[in-house]
């Protein structure tokens, strides 16, 4: 089964129709390759086995249905309108715009690749904690007040030996990738939800561009911007374009807000450039944005680079094992 890593919609929100054919067409800018207006958006981010669960057949299918059914439609329905400059967030607007784009980042091509980092780094986290005695026993005693039953050290390492005991296989990373995804559509991020909400909107001439990695963040300081922040990191701003005129900016709630800052196109294209996995879109040709890509495309890297685990190793392994 062949199936979209970016929803086949929004990408349609960054393609024109050719003159001749009325079919949609987008501009597709890759490391090492000339732009070229010929991606189309029935086909591009479309791969076989995509959401594949390799212990269970029948997964794809139905997560592709679920995802459409409980997220994604509702978003697609009012994108037009997302897009208008008369445009006003209600309740009902943040609530499923929160799964969309918690959606479309555990979805994204970066993500997926950065679950292979994720296995690792948690293998080796549990490896220090069992050669630690004394760190092993208050993490338990964590667990089992939080659980509410006591949880043994012998119990705790009987039922973590099988994460030690799988290498980051690519069969072992698409499972946890497709089991994870399942996961996220019971997620609901309050951070995000109650955070603050913008659009950002383009002049003639200087279009947002859409990334095979859409949600990006940034923190900016005194030092410059850090980018690939975690959502509920303290500044932390996260960007989605949503077509070539308009651009989600939300900054989650929960830690004293900064001076909100007011990106351009351009700078938000190159965020976007720089998550890319392979390759980002636009509605017209942008020579910068080829410039970009071949000096900057993909420099970011989930798991690797960005989006790192805390220094709070010992909470930190906690989310981990909760989420691996």
């Amino acid at each position: 089964m062949r199936s979209h890593a970016i929803p086949m919609r929004l990408l349609k929100q960054f393609a024109a129709g050719e003159a001749n054919t009325e079919s949609l067409r987008m501009w597709r800018y890759e490391r090492g390759f000339r732009p070229v207006r010929k991606a189309s958006p029935k086909s591009e981010t479309r791969t076989d086995g995509y959401f594949a669960r390799p212990s269970n057949p029948s997964f794809e299918e139905g997560i592709e249905k679920a995802l459409a059914d409980q997220i994604e439609n509702e978003v697609h329905r009012e994108l037009d309108f997302l897009c208008s400059r008369f445009f006003v967030f209600g309740d009902r607007h943040k609530r499923s715009l929160t799964k969309y784009i918690a959606l479309l980042f555990m979805r994204c091509p970066g993500r997926k690749e950065g679950v292979r980092a994720h296995m690792e780094e948690t293998r080796r986290r549990l490896a220090l904690l069992f050669e630690n005695e004394e760190a092993l026993l208050r993490y338990t005693m964590k667990v089992s007040i939080k659980e509410g039953v006591p949880v043994s050290i012998d119990a705790f390492r009987r039922a973590w030996d099988k994460v030690l005991a799988t290498p980051a296989t690519v069969e072992s990373v698409q499972e946890q990738f497709a089991a994870s995804l399942e996961r996220w559509t019971k997620y609901f991020d309050d951070h995000l939800y109650h955070g603050q909400w913008g659009i950002l909107h383009s002049e003639p001439g200087d279009p947002f561009i859409l990334g095979d990695n859409p949600v990006v963040t940034w923190r900016l300081d005194a030092a410059g911007p850090s980018f690939g922040v975690g959502l509920h990191q303290p500044g932390t701003e996260v960007f989605l374009p949503i077509s070539p005129t308009a651009c989600l900016q939300i900054l989650p709630a929960g830690h004293p807000r900064p001076v909100v800052s007011r990106p351009t196109p351009t700078q938000i294209n190159e965020v976007e450039v720089m998550f890319m996995t392979r390759r980002v879109y636009s509605q017209t040709l942008l020579p910068y944005v080829d410039e970009l890509v071949q000096r900057k495309g993909g420099t970011l890297k989930i798991g690797y680079n960005c989006f790192l685990p805390t220094r709070d190793d010992e909470a930190d392994l906690a989310r981990m094992l909760n989420t691996i």
